[in-house]
Protein backbone atom coordinates (compact mmCIF):
# COMPACT_ATOMS: atom_id res chain seq x y z
CA UNK A 1 0.00 0.00 0.00
CA UNK A 2 0.98 4.12 -0.46
CA UNK A 3 1.47 4.14 3.03
CA UNK A 4 3.39 1.43 3.90
CA UNK A 5 6.02 2.72 1.47
CA UNK A 6 7.33 5.16 3.55
CA UNK A 7 6.70 4.14 7.30
CA UNK A 8 10.43 3.00 7.69
CA UNK A 9 12.14 6.27 6.22
CA UNK A 10 10.02 9.04 7.37
CA UNK A 11 10.96 11.84 9.13
CA UNK A 12 7.39 13.68 8.77
CA UNK A 13 5.71 10.12 10.08
CA UNK A 14 7.98 10.24 12.72
CA UNK A 15 7.15 13.81 13.92
CA UNK A 16 3.31 13.05 13.70
CA UNK A 17 3.64 9.90 15.36
CA UNK A 18 4.95 11.62 18.11
CA UNK A 19 2.70 14.09 18.51
CA UNK A 20 -0.01 11.64 18.77
CA UNK A 21 1.18 9.73 21.14
CA UNK A 22 2.28 12.54 23.51
CA UNK A 23 -1.64 13.84 22.61
CA UNK A 24 -3.41 10.56 23.83
CA UNK A 25 -4.66 10.04 20.10
CA UNK A 26 -2.25 7.43 18.98
CA UNK A 27 -2.51 4.04 19.95
CA UNK A 28 0.47 1.03 19.75
CA UNK A 29 -1.09 -0.34 16.82
CA UNK A 30 -0.46 3.07 14.85
CA UNK A 31 -4.72 3.61 14.67
CA UNK A 32 -5.57 7.23 16.10
CA UNK A 33 -7.52 6.31 19.02
CA UNK A 34 -9.78 8.27 21.89
CA UNK A 35 -12.28 9.46 20.15
CA UNK A 36 -10.91 9.53 17.26
CA UNK A 37 -12.32 6.10 15.18
CA UNK A 38 -10.66 3.42 13.31
CA UNK A 39 -10.89 3.25 9.85
CA UNK A 40 -12.95 0.69 7.85
CA UNK A 41 -12.25 -1.61 5.28
CA UNK A 42 -12.96 -5.14 4.01
CA UNK A 43 -11.25 -7.45 1.63
CA UNK A 44 -12.59 -10.35 0.21
CA UNK A 45 -10.98 -14.01 1.23
CA UNK A 46 -13.49 -16.07 0.13
CA UNK A 47 -11.26 -18.58 -2.01
CA UNK A 48 -8.73 -18.54 1.14
CA UNK A 49 -10.71 -18.86 4.14
CA UNK A 50 -14.32 -21.19 3.08
CA UNK A 51 -14.29 -24.71 1.99
CA UNK A 52 -17.22 -26.53 1.53
CA UNK A 53 -18.06 -29.95 0.83
CA UNK A 54 -22.09 -30.38 -0.29
CA UNK A 55 -22.36 -28.89 -3.51
CA UNK A 56 -24.47 -25.35 -3.27
CA UNK A 57 -27.39 -25.01 -4.30
CA UNK A 58 -28.51 -21.93 -6.35
CA UNK A 59 -30.98 -19.54 -5.43
CA UNK A 60 -31.14 -19.47 -1.96
CA UNK A 61 -33.10 -17.82 1.12
CA UNK A 62 -30.46 -18.12 4.01
CA UNK A 63 -29.90 -17.15 7.40
CA UNK A 64 -26.72 -17.03 9.31
CA UNK A 65 -25.48 -17.33 12.96
CA UNK A 66 -22.43 -17.97 14.88
CA UNK A 67 -21.64 -20.12 18.27
CA UNK A 68 -18.34 -21.70 19.30
CA UNK A 69 -19.81 -25.71 18.86
CA UNK A 70 -16.70 -27.67 20.18
CA UNK A 71 -15.35 -24.72 22.39
CA UNK A 72 -11.82 -24.63 20.72
CA UNK A 73 -12.30 -20.35 21.02
CA UNK A 74 -13.38 -19.27 17.98
CA UNK A 75 -16.65 -18.84 16.07
CA UNK A 76 -18.41 -21.32 13.54
CA UNK A 77 -21.16 -20.67 11.79
CA UNK A 78 -24.51 -22.34 10.62
CA UNK A 79 -27.13 -21.55 7.85
CA UNK A 80 -30.63 -22.17 7.29
CA UNK A 81 -30.61 -22.67 3.64
CA UNK A 82 -34.33 -22.65 1.91
CA UNK A 83 -35.03 -22.58 -1.62
CA UNK A 84 -38.78 -22.41 -1.96
CA UNK A 85 -41.72 -24.40 -0.38
CA UNK A 86 -40.41 -27.38 -2.19
CA UNK A 87 -37.26 -28.07 -3.91
CA UNK A 88 -33.82 -28.98 -3.14
CA UNK A 89 -31.48 -27.30 -0.64
CA UNK A 90 -29.08 -27.93 1.80
CA UNK A 91 -28.62 -26.39 5.29
CA UNK A 92 -25.25 -25.73 6.22
CA UNK A 93 -22.45 -26.39 9.00
CA UNK A 94 -19.11 -24.38 9.44
CA UNK A 95 -16.65 -25.47 11.48
CA UNK A 96 -13.98 -22.32 11.95
CA UNK A 97 -10.63 -23.71 12.04
CA UNK A 98 -7.60 -20.75 12.73
CA UNK A 99 -10.22 -18.46 10.27
CA UNK A 100 -10.74 -21.04 7.98
CA UNK A 101 -14.27 -22.07 7.23
CA UNK A 102 -14.86 -26.43 7.16
CA UNK A 103 -18.21 -27.53 6.20
CA UNK A 104 -18.94 -30.56 8.05
CA UNK A 105 -22.49 -30.49 7.27
CA UNK A 106 -22.53 -33.92 5.51
CA UNK A 107 -20.61 -35.59 7.38
CA UNK A 108 -20.96 -37.58 10.79
CA UNK A 109 -21.27 -34.69 12.99
CA UNK A 110 -24.69 -33.86 12.34
CA UNK A 111 -26.71 -36.81 10.70
CA UNK A 112 -29.26 -35.37 8.72
CA UNK A 113 -28.81 -31.79 9.01
CA UNK A 114 -28.07 -31.46 5.40
CA UNK A 115 -31.19 -33.35 4.01
CA UNK A 116 -33.79 -31.81 2.63
CA UNK A 117 -35.88 -29.35 5.63
CA UNK A 118 -37.11 -26.07 4.38
CA UNK A 119 -34.92 -24.12 6.64
CA UNK A 120 -36.44 -20.03 7.47
CA UNK A 121 -33.61 -19.56 10.48
CA UNK A 122 -31.43 -21.51 12.08
CA UNK A 123 -30.16 -20.94 15.46
CA UNK A 124 -26.44 -21.66 17.71
CA UNK A 125 -27.84 -21.33 21.28
CA UNK A 126 -27.48 -23.28 24.49
CA UNK A 127 -31.38 -24.60 25.18
CA UNK A 128 -30.44 -26.96 27.70
CA UNK A 129 -28.40 -24.70 29.89
CA UNK A 130 -24.96 -27.48 29.70
CA UNK A 131 -23.17 -24.44 28.70
CA UNK A 132 -22.51 -25.93 24.62
CA UNK A 133 -24.54 -24.61 22.22
CA UNK A 134 -27.34 -26.28 20.22
CA UNK A 135 -28.88 -26.10 16.93
CA UNK A 136 -32.35 -25.23 16.48
CA UNK A 137 -33.72 -24.68 13.10
CA UNK A 138 -37.59 -23.19 12.38
CA UNK A 139 -38.94 -24.76 9.34
CA UNK A 140 -41.36 -24.02 6.81
CA UNK A 141 -43.70 -26.80 8.29
CA UNK A 142 -45.80 -27.04 4.92
CA UNK A 143 -43.20 -29.51 4.11
CA UNK A 144 -41.26 -30.07 7.45
CA UNK A 145 -41.36 -29.69 11.08
CA UNK A 146 -38.74 -27.63 13.09
CA UNK A 147 -36.03 -29.57 14.28
CA UNK A 148 -33.75 -29.88 17.43
CA UNK A 149 -30.10 -31.01 17.45
CA UNK A 150 -28.85 -31.41 21.05
CA UNK A 151 -25.01 -31.08 21.26
CA UNK A 152 -23.15 -34.53 22.00
CA UNK A 153 -19.59 -33.83 24.32
CA UNK A 154 -18.84 -37.14 26.67
CA UNK A 155 -16.20 -36.54 28.61
CA UNK A 156 -16.36 -32.96 27.75
CA UNK A 157 -15.07 -33.16 24.24
CA UNK A 158 -17.54 -32.03 21.16
CA UNK A 159 -18.44 -35.38 19.31
CA UNK A 160 -21.49 -34.54 17.21
CA UNK A 161 -25.47 -33.39 17.21
CA UNK A 162 -28.02 -35.57 17.96
CA UNK A 163 -31.47 -34.98 16.37
CA UNK A 164 -33.76 -34.50 19.74
CA UNK A 165 -36.37 -32.86 18.00
CA UNK A 166 -39.37 -35.48 18.80
CA UNK A 167 -38.21 -35.62 22.32
CA UNK A 168 -38.08 -31.85 23.20
CA UNK A 169 -40.40 -30.23 20.52
CA UNK A 170 -44.16 -30.28 21.51
CA UNK A 171 -46.79 -31.42 18.33
CA UNK A 172 -43.84 -33.01 16.54
CA UNK A 173 -42.10 -29.09 15.82
CA UNK A 174 -45.16 -28.17 14.11
CA UNK A 175 -44.75 -24.57 14.69
CA UNK A 176 -46.80 -23.80 11.40
CA UNK A 177 -45.41 -22.53 7.98
CA UNK A 178 -42.94 -20.20 9.14
CA UNK A 179 -41.01 -17.81 6.81
CA UNK A 180 -38.92 -16.39 10.15
CA UNK A 181 -38.40 -16.74 13.85
CA UNK A 182 -36.56 -15.53 16.71
CA UNK A 183 -34.97 -16.95 19.57
CA UNK A 184 -34.80 -14.88 22.80
CA UNK A 185 -35.12 -14.97 26.31
CA UNK A 186 -39.17 -13.77 26.07
CA UNK A 187 -40.52 -14.94 29.96
CA UNK A 188 -37.45 -14.14 31.84
CA UNK A 189 -36.31 -17.15 33.38
CA UNK A 190 -33.01 -17.40 31.60
CA UNK A 191 -33.63 -19.62 29.25
CA UNK A 192 -34.09 -19.72 24.94
CA UNK A 193 -37.67 -19.50 23.65
CA UNK A 194 -38.82 -19.35 20.03
CA UNK A 195 -41.27 -17.28 18.78
CA UNK A 196 -42.17 -18.32 14.82
CA UNK A 197 -43.93 -15.83 12.30
CA UNK A 198 -45.79 -17.42 9.78
CA UNK A 199 -46.12 -16.22 6.50
CA UNK A 200 -49.30 -18.10 4.66
CA UNK A 201 -52.66 -15.66 4.87
CA UNK A 202 -54.95 -16.23 7.58
CA UNK A 203 -52.12 -18.13 9.48
CA UNK A 204 -51.49 -17.44 12.93
CA UNK A 205 -47.63 -16.84 14.38
CA UNK A 206 -46.65 -19.33 17.15
CA UNK A 207 -44.26 -19.08 20.47
CA UNK A 208 -43.30 -21.57 22.46
CA UNK A 209 -41.12 -21.54 26.16
CA UNK A 210 -38.22 -23.31 27.14
CA UNK A 211 -38.26 -24.96 30.61
CA UNK A 212 -34.41 -24.45 31.07
CA UNK A 213 -33.64 -27.57 30.31
CA UNK A 214 -34.52 -27.77 26.33
CA UNK A 215 -38.12 -29.22 26.65
CA UNK A 216 -40.82 -26.40 25.26
CA UNK A 217 -43.92 -26.08 25.59
CA UNK A 218 -46.70 -24.50 23.26
CA UNK A 219 -48.11 -20.93 24.50
CA UNK A 220 -49.52 -19.27 21.28
CA UNK A 221 -52.88 -19.57 22.45
CA UNK A 222 -51.99 -17.95 26.12
CA UNK A 223 -49.38 -15.72 24.90
CA UNK A 224 -49.73 -14.69 21.40
CA UNK A 225 -51.98 -12.72 19.87
CA UNK A 226 -54.53 -13.57 17.80
CA UNK A 227 -53.53 -12.60 13.68
CA UNK A 228 -53.82 -13.39 10.48
CA UNK A 229 -51.23 -11.45 9.40
CA UNK A 230 -48.45 -12.51 6.22
CA UNK A 231 -45.14 -12.39 8.37
CA UNK A 232 -42.12 -12.28 7.01
CA UNK A 233 -40.00 -11.20 9.65
CA UNK A 234 -39.46 -11.42 13.39
CA UNK A 235 -37.04 -9.54 15.89
CA UNK A 236 -36.57 -8.65 18.92
CA UNK A 237 -35.77 -5.22 21.25
CA UNK A 238 -37.30 -3.63 23.95
CA UNK A 239 -39.01 -0.90 22.22
CA UNK A 240 -40.29 1.21 25.77
CA UNK A 241 -36.79 1.10 27.82
CA UNK A 242 -39.29 -1.68 30.04
CA UNK A 243 -36.48 -3.84 30.07
CA UNK A 244 -39.12 -6.69 28.75
CA UNK A 245 -38.23 -7.64 24.97
CA UNK A 246 -40.73 -6.75 22.73
CA UNK A 247 -41.25 -8.29 19.29
CA UNK A 248 -41.07 -6.15 15.94
CA UNK A 249 -43.61 -8.01 13.02
CA UNK A 250 -42.23 -7.12 9.63
CA UNK A 251 -45.21 -8.37 6.97
CA UNK A 252 -46.07 -8.67 3.35
CA UNK A 253 -49.23 -7.48 2.36
CA UNK A 254 -50.32 -6.24 5.56
CA UNK A 255 -49.52 -3.38 8.27
CA UNK A 256 -46.33 -3.76 10.63
CA UNK A 257 -46.41 -4.15 14.13
CA UNK A 258 -44.64 -3.79 17.41
CA UNK A 259 -46.26 -6.37 19.96
CA UNK A 260 -45.22 -5.40 23.64
CA UNK A 261 -44.02 -7.42 26.21
CA UNK A 262 -46.46 -7.48 29.15
CA UNK A 263 -46.30 -3.74 28.98
CA UNK A 264 -47.27 -1.97 32.30
CA UNK A 265 -48.38 -5.12 33.62
CA UNK A 266 -51.06 -5.50 31.48
CA UNK A 267 -50.38 -9.22 30.65
CA UNK A 268 -50.58 -12.28 32.78
CA UNK A 269 -46.65 -12.33 33.33
CA UNK A 270 -43.62 -11.35 31.79
CA UNK A 271 -43.42 -13.21 28.27
CA UNK A 272 -47.25 -12.49 27.44
CA UNK A 273 -48.12 -10.70 24.29
CA UNK A 274 -51.83 -11.34 23.94
CA UNK A 275 -53.39 -9.07 26.04
CA UNK A 276 -55.57 -5.74 25.34
CA UNK A 277 -53.40 -3.41 24.23
CA UNK A 278 -50.49 -5.49 23.58
CA UNK A 279 -50.04 -3.82 19.68
CA UNK A 280 -49.06 -0.90 18.36
CA UNK A 281 -49.35 -0.42 14.23
CA UNK A 282 -46.47 1.69 13.12
CA UNK A 283 -47.01 1.13 9.07
CA UNK A 284 -49.47 0.79 6.64
CA UNK A 285 -49.81 -2.35 4.08
CA UNK A 286 -46.76 -3.49 2.03
CA UNK A 287 -46.67 -5.25 -1.12
CA UNK A 288 -43.65 -7.24 -0.58
CA UNK A 289 -41.42 -8.18 1.95
CA UNK A 290 -40.68 -5.74 5.15
CA UNK A 291 -37.89 -6.39 7.45
CA UNK A 292 -37.79 -4.26 10.55
CA UNK A 293 -34.43 -4.10 12.60
CA UNK A 294 -34.25 -2.60 16.29
CA UNK A 295 -30.99 -0.31 16.14
CA UNK A 296 -29.98 2.73 19.08
CA UNK A 297 -28.76 4.77 15.93
CA UNK A 298 -28.14 8.24 17.54
CA UNK A 299 -27.09 6.59 20.86
CA UNK A 300 -29.49 8.03 23.58
CA UNK A 301 -30.41 4.51 24.82
CA UNK A 302 -33.72 3.83 23.19
CA UNK A 303 -34.01 1.31 20.29
CA UNK A 304 -35.00 2.87 16.62
CA UNK A 305 -35.79 1.13 13.66
CA UNK A 306 -34.41 0.98 10.46
CA UNK A 307 -37.12 -0.37 7.89
CA UNK A 308 -35.69 -2.26 4.62
CA UNK A 309 -37.94 -2.78 1.95
CA UNK A 310 -38.28 -5.66 -0.46
CA UNK A 311 -40.38 -3.95 -2.87
CA UNK A 312 -37.36 -1.45 -3.77
CA UNK A 313 -39.55 1.38 -2.80
CA UNK A 314 -37.15 2.77 -0.35
CA UNK A 315 -35.83 2.02 3.45
CA UNK A 316 -36.51 4.05 5.95
CA UNK A 317 -35.90 5.15 9.51
CA UNK A 318 -37.86 5.70 12.47
CA UNK A 319 -36.03 7.41 15.58
CA UNK A 320 -37.50 6.61 19.22
CA UNK A 321 -38.50 9.55 20.37
CA UNK A 322 -39.69 8.09 23.65
CA UNK A 323 -42.54 6.59 24.72
CA UNK A 324 -46.48 7.67 25.34
CA UNK A 325 -49.07 8.03 27.96
CA UNK A 326 -49.53 3.90 27.25
CA UNK A 327 -45.63 3.44 27.62
CA UNK A 328 -45.70 2.85 23.61
CA UNK A 329 -42.76 4.39 21.33
CA UNK A 330 -43.24 7.33 19.85
CA UNK A 331 -41.26 6.76 16.35
CA UNK A 332 -40.82 9.75 13.63
CA UNK A 333 -39.57 8.70 10.17
CA UNK A 334 -36.80 10.90 9.61
CA UNK A 335 -34.77 11.34 6.06
CA UNK A 336 -31.57 10.39 6.83
CA UNK A 337 -30.68 7.37 4.62
CA UNK A 338 -28.13 7.94 1.17
CA UNK A 339 -29.77 6.95 -1.92
CA UNK A 340 -27.90 3.42 -2.50
CA UNK A 341 -30.41 2.53 -0.23
CA UNK A 342 -33.65 4.05 -1.57
CA UNK A 343 -34.20 2.80 -4.91
CA UNK A 344 -33.36 -1.15 -4.72
CA UNK A 345 -34.75 -4.27 -3.27
CA UNK A 346 -33.49 -4.85 0.26
CA UNK A 347 -33.43 -8.23 2.14
CA UNK A 348 -32.11 -8.30 5.76
CA UNK A 349 -30.54 -6.03 7.53
CA UNK A 350 -27.42 -6.46 9.94
CA UNK A 351 -26.33 -4.77 13.05
CA UNK A 352 -22.78 -4.90 14.17
CA UNK A 353 -19.95 -2.24 15.67
CA UNK A 354 -17.33 -2.72 12.82
CA UNK A 355 -14.99 -0.47 13.42
CA UNK A 356 -14.88 -0.22 17.33
CA UNK A 357 -16.55 3.11 18.11
CA UNK A 358 -19.58 1.87 20.01
CA UNK A 359 -21.78 2.62 17.58
CA UNK A 360 -23.84 0.09 15.69
CA UNK A 361 -23.25 0.09 12.04
CA UNK A 362 -25.48 -1.40 9.89
CA UNK A 363 -25.02 -4.08 6.32
CA UNK A 364 -27.69 -4.08 3.93
CA UNK A 365 -28.03 -6.71 1.75
CA UNK A 366 -30.10 -6.68 -1.43
CA UNK A 367 -31.58 -8.81 -4.43
CA UNK A 368 -31.65 -7.12 -7.34
CA UNK A 369 -31.57 -8.31 -11.35
CA UNK A 370 -28.33 -6.43 -12.05
CA UNK A 371 -26.99 -4.70 -8.85
CA UNK A 372 -26.90 -6.90 -5.62
CA UNK A 373 -24.24 -5.56 -3.99
CA UNK A 374 -24.44 -5.21 -0.02
CA UNK A 375 -24.30 -1.86 1.18
CA UNK A 376 -22.37 -0.95 4.51
CA UNK A 377 -23.67 2.24 6.24
CA UNK A 378 -21.25 3.32 8.47
CA UNK A 379 -22.82 5.28 12.08
CA UNK A 380 -21.70 8.35 12.39
CA UNK A 381 -24.47 9.75 13.93
CA UNK A 382 -24.51 12.27 17.35
CA UNK A 383 -27.55 12.36 20.16
CA UNK A 384 -28.91 15.12 17.65
CA UNK A 385 -27.70 14.18 14.16
CA UNK A 386 -28.82 11.01 13.10
CA UNK A 387 -26.77 10.36 9.95
CA UNK A 388 -25.08 7.04 7.70
CA UNK A 389 -22.25 7.28 5.18
CA UNK A 390 -22.43 4.43 2.48
CA UNK A 391 -18.94 3.04 3.30
CA UNK A 392 -18.71 -0.40 1.12
CA UNK A 393 -15.75 -0.61 -0.96
CA UNK A 394 -15.59 -1.15 -4.68
CA UNK A 395 -12.66 -4.23 -4.47
CA UNK A 396 -14.19 -5.67 -1.72
CA UNK A 397 -18.24 -5.55 -3.24
CA UNK A 398 -18.18 -5.03 -6.43
CA UNK A 399 -21.34 -4.20 -8.51
CA UNK A 400 -23.67 -7.23 -9.78
CA UNK A 401 -24.52 -10.60 -8.72
CA UNK A 402 -22.35 -12.41 -7.10
CA UNK A 403 -22.73 -11.24 -3.38
CA UNK A 404 -27.10 -11.08 -3.92
CA UNK A 405 -28.15 -12.34 -1.17
CA UNK A 406 -30.19 -12.37 2.06
CA UNK A 407 -28.24 -12.15 5.17
CA UNK A 408 -25.08 -11.78 6.52
CA UNK A 409 -23.27 -11.95 10.51
CA UNK A 410 -20.29 -10.28 11.70
CA UNK A 411 -17.97 -11.04 14.20
CA UNK A 412 -14.24 -11.07 15.33
CA UNK A 413 -13.13 -14.25 13.20
CA UNK A 414 -9.23 -13.75 13.95
CA UNK A 415 -9.17 -11.30 16.78
CA UNK A 416 -7.70 -9.18 16.19
CA UNK A 417 -10.30 -7.17 17.29
CA UNK A 418 -11.94 -6.10 14.12
CA UNK A 419 -15.44 -7.57 13.48
CA UNK A 420 -15.06 -9.32 9.95
CA UNK A 421 -18.45 -10.50 7.83
CA UNK A 422 -19.61 -13.78 6.80
CA UNK A 423 -22.28 -13.62 4.09
CA UNK A 424 -24.73 -16.04 3.21
CA UNK A 425 -25.22 -15.60 -0.14
CA UNK A 426 -28.18 -16.15 -2.63
CA UNK A 427 -25.97 -18.58 -4.87
CA UNK A 428 -22.80 -19.16 -2.60
CA UNK A 429 -21.19 -18.01 0.88
CA UNK A 430 -18.85 -15.57 1.05
CA UNK A 431 -16.09 -13.99 4.01
CA UNK A 432 -15.09 -10.67 4.30
CA UNK A 433 -11.84 -9.74 6.37
CA UNK A 434 -11.85 -6.37 8.12
CA UNK A 435 -8.03 -5.19 7.34
CA UNK A 436 -6.40 -1.54 7.58
CA UNK A 437 -7.38 0.84 5.52
CA UNK A 438 -4.57 2.58 2.72
CA UNK A 439 -2.75 5.14 4.93
CA UNK A 440 -0.38 7.98 4.46
CA UNK A 441 0.56 11.29 5.53
CA UNK A 442 -0.47 14.29 4.06
CA UNK A 443 3.32 15.22 3.88
CA UNK A 444 4.20 12.19 1.96
CA UNK A 445 1.37 11.93 -0.78
CA UNK A 446 3.65 14.48 -2.85
CA UNK A 447 0.76 15.42 -5.70
CA UNK A 448 -0.23 11.85 -6.40
CA UNK A 449 -2.19 9.20 -3.96
CA UNK A 450 -3.19 6.57 -6.73
CA UNK A 451 -5.94 3.97 -6.50
CA UNK A 452 -8.69 5.53 -4.45
CA UNK A 453 -11.36 5.59 -7.04
CA UNK A 454 -13.53 2.25 -6.77
CA UNK A 455 -10.56 0.82 -5.01
CA UNK A 456 -9.39 0.56 -1.12
CA UNK A 457 -10.64 3.80 1.17
CA UNK A 458 -7.79 6.40 1.69
CA UNK A 459 -7.06 7.26 5.04
CA UNK A 460 -5.19 10.68 5.12
CA UNK A 461 -3.55 11.80 8.82
CA UNK A 462 -1.63 15.07 8.77
CA UNK A 463 -1.76 18.80 10.73
CA UNK A 464 -3.64 21.55 10.24
CA UNK A 465 -1.39 25.23 11.29
CA UNK A 466 -4.04 27.45 13.66
CA UNK A 467 -3.47 30.95 12.13
CA UNK A 468 -1.61 33.16 14.49
CA UNK A 469 0.51 31.03 16.43
CA UNK A 470 2.27 28.43 13.83
CA UNK A 471 0.72 25.65 16.06
CA UNK A 472 0.05 21.94 14.21
CA UNK A 473 -3.20 20.26 15.03
CA UNK A 474 -3.41 17.18 14.03
CA UNK A 475 -5.97 15.54 11.76
CA UNK A 476 -7.75 12.37 10.10
CA UNK A 477 -9.40 13.01 6.86
CA UNK A 478 -11.01 9.58 5.27
CA UNK A 479 -12.35 9.31 1.65
CA UNK A 480 -14.52 6.51 -0.14
CA UNK A 481 -15.15 7.01 -3.84
CA UNK A 482 -16.86 4.64 -5.58
CA UNK A 483 -18.77 4.62 -9.14
CA UNK A 484 -20.59 2.08 -11.44
CA UNK A 485 -16.94 1.23 -13.34
CA UNK A 486 -15.59 -1.67 -11.82
CA UNK A 487 -11.93 -0.76 -12.53
CA UNK A 488 -10.30 2.62 -13.17
CA UNK A 489 -6.90 3.07 -14.07
CA UNK A 490 -6.78 7.01 -14.11
CA UNK A 491 -8.55 8.57 -10.82
CA UNK A 492 -6.13 9.62 -8.32
CA UNK A 493 -6.26 11.90 -5.45
CA UNK A 494 -3.91 15.21 -5.88
CA UNK A 495 -2.86 17.26 -2.98
CA UNK A 496 -3.75 20.76 -3.76
CA UNK A 497 -2.02 22.91 -2.05
CA UNK A 498 -3.91 26.33 -1.57
CA UNK A 499 -1.44 28.65 0.16
CA UNK A 500 -3.79 28.69 3.25
CA UNK A 501 -2.29 26.09 6.18
CA UNK A 502 -5.09 26.23 8.03
CA UNK A 503 -6.86 24.25 4.82
CA UNK A 504 -6.04 21.26 3.66
CA UNK A 505 -7.80 20.59 -0.35
CA UNK A 506 -7.20 17.80 -2.10
CA UNK A 507 -8.63 16.78 -5.52
CA UNK A 508 -10.79 13.81 -6.66
CA UNK A 509 -10.23 13.60 -10.37
CA UNK A 510 -12.50 11.83 -12.98
CA UNK A 511 -15.37 10.73 -11.07
CA UNK A 512 -17.95 9.13 -12.90
CA UNK A 513 -21.42 10.56 -13.10
CA UNK A 514 -23.53 8.45 -10.07
CA UNK A 515 -20.73 7.53 -8.36
CA UNK A 516 -20.83 8.49 -4.51
CA UNK A 517 -17.97 10.17 -2.81
CA UNK A 518 -18.04 9.48 1.02
CA UNK A 519 -15.83 11.11 3.39
CA UNK A 520 -15.08 11.54 7.26
CA UNK A 521 -13.06 14.25 9.12
CA UNK A 522 -12.01 14.31 12.23
CA UNK A 523 -9.49 15.71 14.88
CA UNK A 524 -8.75 17.14 18.73
CA UNK A 525 -10.24 20.60 17.33
CA UNK A 526 -13.05 22.33 15.42
CA UNK A 527 -12.71 21.03 12.16
CA UNK A 528 -15.18 21.51 8.98
CA UNK A 529 -15.30 19.25 6.34
CA UNK A 530 -16.44 20.51 2.42
CA UNK A 531 -16.86 18.82 -1.41
CA UNK A 532 -16.83 21.34 -4.28
CA UNK A 533 -16.85 20.91 -7.66
CA UNK A 534 -13.70 21.95 -9.54
CA UNK A 535 -15.17 25.61 -10.56
CA UNK A 536 -14.74 25.52 -6.78
CA UNK A 537 -19.06 25.47 -6.30
CA UNK A 538 -19.93 23.95 -2.89
CA UNK A 539 -21.42 20.62 -3.00
CA UNK A 540 -21.83 19.53 0.47
CA UNK A 541 -20.63 21.20 3.95
CA UNK A 542 -20.49 19.90 7.09
CA UNK A 543 -19.98 21.42 10.76
CA UNK A 544 -20.88 19.72 13.36
CA UNK A 545 -19.33 22.20 16.12
CA UNK A 546 -16.97 21.17 18.84
CA UNK A 547 -13.55 19.32 18.95
CA UNK A 548 -13.59 15.96 18.65
CA UNK A 549 -16.68 16.04 16.50
CA UNK A 550 -16.47 13.69 13.61
CA UNK A 551 -17.50 15.88 9.99
CA UNK A 552 -19.39 13.58 7.85
CA UNK A 553 -20.62 13.71 4.06
CA UNK A 554 -21.63 12.16 1.38
CA UNK A 555 -22.81 13.10 -2.26
CA UNK A 556 -23.75 11.51 -5.14
CA UNK A 557 -21.31 12.63 -7.82
CA UNK A 558 -22.33 14.73 -10.76
CA UNK A 559 -19.20 13.67 -12.61
CA UNK A 560 -16.00 15.18 -13.11
CA UNK A 561 -13.38 16.33 -10.91
CA UNK A 562 -14.05 17.81 -7.01
CA UNK A 563 -12.39 19.32 -4.11
CA UNK A 564 -12.42 17.82 -0.57
CA UNK A 565 -11.45 20.42 1.88
CA UNK A 566 -10.85 20.19 5.59
CA UNK A 567 -10.51 23.26 7.28
CA UNK A 568 -9.29 24.24 10.84
CA UNK A 569 -11.83 26.50 12.91
CA UNK A 570 -10.96 26.40 16.01
CA UNK A 571 -7.54 24.57 17.65
CA UNK A 572 -9.53 23.46 21.27
CA UNK A 573 -8.10 21.62 23.76
CA UNK A 574 -5.24 19.70 21.98
CA UNK A 575 -3.18 19.90 24.65
CA UNK A 576 0.17 20.47 23.87
CA UNK A 577 1.17 22.03 20.83
CA UNK A 578 3.76 21.32 18.00
CA UNK A 579 5.62 24.17 16.41
CA UNK A 580 5.85 23.30 12.55
CA UNK A 581 9.23 23.37 13.07
CA UNK A 582 8.85 20.37 16.11
CA UNK A 583 8.16 20.47 19.41
CA UNK A 584 7.03 23.19 21.75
Amino acid sequence: MAGSSHCSGSGGRQLLNSWLFGMGLLTAGGAIGGNITEPLNFEDVTNTRIVQNVSEVTNNEKSVDTGDFDRDGDMDVVIGVALADFGGRRNKLYRNDNGVFIEVSGGSIIPGFNGSDVTRVAYFRDFDSDGWVDIYLVNDSNSDNDKYFRNNHPGGVFDSFIDESNLRLPVAGDLGASCSGVAEDFNGNGSIDIYAGNYPFDSQDRMIFNDGDGMFTQVTNTHVPADSDYTVHIAAGDMNGDTKLDLLIGNEHDPQFIYYNDNQGAGSAEGDFSYTGSVQQIGPDQNGEVVLQPIDMDGDGDLDIYWSNAPGGGDRFLRNDGNDAGNQAILTSVDVLPSSVKSRATRKVTVADLNSDRRDDLIVMFETASNSRPVILRNVSTVDDVAFLDWTPGDAFPDGSLHKGWRAISFDVNSDLRPDIFLGGYNDDHFFDNVASNEVLDTDIGNVLPALYNADPVVVDGTLEEPGTGFLIPYRLEVLARGPQTLSTEEQLINAVTGDTSVKSFSLAGVANGGIVSAIAQSCGDVSLSILDSGMALLAEVDRGGAEVEEPVQIDAPGGDLIIEVALLDAGDCGDRVFNNGFE
